[in-house]
């Protein structure tokens, strides 16, 4: 019974979370926990284990539960995970990987609360995304911030686990580690090593993070010779074996992921392509419609310009007027590139003959074509032998001519009932290739042998 303690009362032990949240207490010069007065020594399963060299090391205390194996336990090269968590089994075969080579057991931890106390050496205990001493004190005083991380030795965090502990003093738990950018990474107690970032979400980047952070930890753990029976040499040569590994899983990891952005790189801009093809082509479109609308308007202005004129003379020349429309006609049919022409659904039809174009010292055979010249203006030609897709020449699309600048003067004719000068600029039109504005290069065409 200590002086502190009242006459007849029990020395009892404080709740552990008392204990845990305020930290191991300090060391007596021999190595082992001094005992304040009026507190009894702390029960061996308080999991304070000490990283110095001669603190004793309690034995853990033993399961209720033989029939669970406890973490830690199982042979040697077995990993165990101690924590339910689906996203710890993708780093199952990485833990595999360096529990063989430093012949030694390794438990994964995944503390919901971030905080797990550093459990005796046994064998390796990795804690993913946790500190030895609890984060917030109380649930008041944050001991441990947690602060924004966008990179991990060198690498883009992803966005919702850009995150991680920045552990100040460590309070006689562990000692903290940085990686080559000076992050802090890891914290080191005893053979507890714990990784400080939002490990499990990072995704297929997790691995490669871990490994480092196994590589970091590793070379510098004073419990190592303690969980792992190599000979120190075996243990450096097991050590340099995992740290080429890593650097071969990050090599393989950028050559992917390289790969992967280079094909994310060539869809994004194929599908910008596409878009912006498809908004020229209405945009290209909608011109062409206003450009037409444009021609009917030129071209009722002209009529309404001479309108009472030419109704007059009609009226006033009528017993002459069929010969005359019967000698326009005639004129049509008479060009030597025309095989028909007749009058349907309020238009002039007019039928050619295949016809050739010149371009590039080559002559190139276009096909026949059906060219209507409708009353009020418009024009509409279309490829009966030769059509390439939606193009019936290098001019003209879908039908609608681009006539440039001589869509004026078409109009004009048409205006004036002038048919036959409008049909011979139109086969002109048609017999005539500019590279500079075509629709499609001609050498789509087939070429006229020699």
């Amino acid at each position: 019974m200590s002086a502190l303690t009242p006459p007849g009362a029990r020395a009892t032990t404080p709740p552990r979370h008392l204990l845990d949240a305020f930290g191991p207490r300090p060391l007596a010069p021999s190595g082992a926990p001094m005992r304040l007065a009026g507190r009894p020594p702390e029960p061996p399963h308080m999991g304070h284990i000490l990283d110095t060299p001669d603190a004793p090391h309690p034995p853990p205390a033993p399961s209720p539960t033989p029939a669970s194996p406890a973490p830690g336990d199982g042979p040697l090269g077995a990993v165990t995970v101690a924590d339910p968590a689906p996203e710890a089994d993708r780093l199952r075969h990485v833990l595999e990987a360096y529990a063989r080579s430093l012949e030694t057991r390794i438990t994964l931890h995944v503390p919901p609360s971030h905080h797990r106390s550093p459990r005796a050496p046994t064998g390796l205990h990795v804690h993913c995304f946790a500190v030895p001493r609890r984060p917030v004190l109380l649930g008041v005083w944050p001991r441990v911030p947690l602060v924004r991380l966008p990179l991990a030795f060198g690498y883009p965090l992803a966005a919702g686990g850009a995150r991680g502990f920045a552990p100040g003093e460590p309070f006689g738990r562990g000692r903290v580690l940085a990686d080559p950018d000076g992050r802090t990474a890891v914290e080191l107690a005893g053979a507890n090593l714990y990784i400080l970032m939002d490990l499990l979400a990072q995704g297929d980047l997790a691995a490669i993070l871990l490994r480092r952070c196994l590589d970091l930890g590793l070379a510098a753990l004073p419990a190592l010779p303690r969980i792992s029976p190599l000979p120190a040499d075996a243990r450096a040569a097991a050590l340099a074996t995992l740290a080429r590994g890593t650097a071969e899983a990050e090599a393989t990891w950028r050559a992917r992921a390289r790969g992967e952005g280079r094909r994310r790189l060539d869809a994004e801009v194929d599908a910008r392509r596409r878009d912006e093809t498809h908004r020229l082509e209405r945009e290209i479109d909608r011109l062409e419609a206003a450009l037409e609308a444009h021609g009917r308007r030129i071209t009722t202005d002209t009529r309404a310009l001479a309108g009472l004129r030419r109704r007059f003379a009609a009226l006033r020349d009528l017993p002459a007027e069929p010969a005359g429309r019967r000698a326009e006609f005639d004129r049509i049919r008479d060009l030597p590139e025309v095989v028909h022409v007749d009058v349907q659904d309020g238009a002039l039809a007019i039928i050619t003959r295949p016809l050739e174009a010149d371009c590039g010292g080559q002559r190139y055979r276009l096909g026949a074509f059906r060219v209507e010249i409708q009353f009020e203006g418009d024009v509409r030609i279309a490829n009966l032998t030769d059509r390439r897709g939606p193009y019936e020449h290098p001019h003209v699309r879908q039908g609608r001519p681009c006539l440039g600048n001589v869509r004026e003067g078409v109009a004009k004719l048409i205006g004036e009932l002038e048919f036959a000068a409008a049909a011979q600029v139109l086969l002109d039109f048609l017999q005539t290739v500019n590279a500079q504005d075509w629709r499609i290069p001609v050498f789509y065409w087939p070429r006229v042998k020699p």
